[in-house]
């Protein structure tokens, strides 16, 4: 099985941090680039600072999956090319407004989007690993996992992993 093609935005931030040291231990995962406010040099794949000329990179046109753990300025940008690319996206930026959460659910009809605010649920509800301070990044993988299995368009959240017995 060929890797997951990934572009994570806010991979500088802690919890971008934490998602992409996951990605890199992953065997179906792989970080083809990411998007922060600085380039910090702490990875071995290109950062882009310039969302603007983010439908421009090469790699957007083989890219299989976006995770954002970036600001709610940014998710809206992030929605923009995902569904001008029709890109699954992984959605887990805290303090969005209802505004915005109603943008995602119009987005989720061009292209299958799941949001949750706490990855780690799923991790401590379906599987049996021992409290870490990476639970999240396990449970936003196994999120994108759930995501790309469904292969439709769609606003799916945690309780719609947490139902599908395929992840017990």
């Amino acid at each position: 099985m060929e890797k997951v093609n990934v572009i994570v935005f806010g991979c500088n931030g802690y919890m971008g941090q934490l998602l992409c040291k996951e990605i890199a231990k992953s065997e179906d995962f792989v970080v083809v680039a990411g998007y922060d406010v600085e380039c910090k040099g702490l990875y071995n794949f290109p950062i882009y600072t310039s969302i603007n000329n983010l439908g421009q990179w090469e790699m957007i046109n083989y890219t299989d999956l976006f995770i954002d753990f970036s600001a709610p300025k940014l998710t809206i940008q992030v929605l923009e090319l995902a569904t001008k690319h029709h890109i699954p996206t992984l959605i887990g930026t805290n303090g969005l407004s209802n505004k915005l959460v109603k943008k995602i659910k119009v987005a989720s009809k061009q292209t299958s989007i799941f949001m949750s605010s706490d990855m780690s649920y799923a991790v401590k509800n379906i599987k049996n690993v021992p409290p870490n301070d990476n639970l999240f990044a396990i449970g936003a993988l196994e999120a994108a996992r759930y995501l790309l299995d469904c292969g439709c368009e769609g606003y799916f959240s945690m309780d719609d992993l947490l139902e599908d017995r395929r992840y017990d």
